[in-house]
């Protein structure tokens, strides 16, 4: 972004990577071709499944960026003020896990428990406790 100096291209550029469609990328990259084909062709360069939406295969689920906290942003802008049992229960909410449900919280320890209100293959238990400072699940899974 720094080498090209074109705002209109850094725009151009930038719908190309996020294009869900590859019709989408192909106009864009068409009209950022019409507008420099030095910047098409750099771009032309590198390995499409890493910059392109389209062609992830559905690896990161629509987003764009690899940053854990970064896709977690949008999830808890909305609990930034509320204990934390709140925010528990909002995330599995907003991230759709609906077969699961947030059941208590322990202050001091940093332990939560995690009811499952549906069975998941293989796990016979219905709470498990997830301890945040030693980093387990008695699922298994962290």
């Amino acid at each position: 972004m720094s080498h090209f100096k074109s705002t209109e291209g850094k725009r151009y550029l930038i719908s190309v990577a996020y294009s869900p469609r590859k019709i989408g990328y192909e106009w864009y990259m068409d009209a950022l071709t019409l507008l420099s084909q030095e910047m098409a062709n750099w771009a032309s360069r590198f390995n499409k499944e890493i910059w392109l939406q389209h062609c992830d295969g559905d690896r990161r689920f629509g987003h764009m960026i690899t940053n854990l906290s970064e896709c977690m942003n949008p999830v808890l802008k909305v609990t930034r003020y509320l204990p934390i049992s709140a925010i528990m229960r909002c995330t599995y909410e907003r991230k759709g896990i609906l077969t699961m449900r947030f059941a208590h919280y322990n202050r001091r320890t940093s332990v939560f428990v995690v009811d499952e209100l549906e069975p998941f293959k293989g796990w016979s238990q219905e709470l498990f406790r997830v301890c945040l400072a030693a980093g387990m699940c008695d699922c298994g899974l962290f």
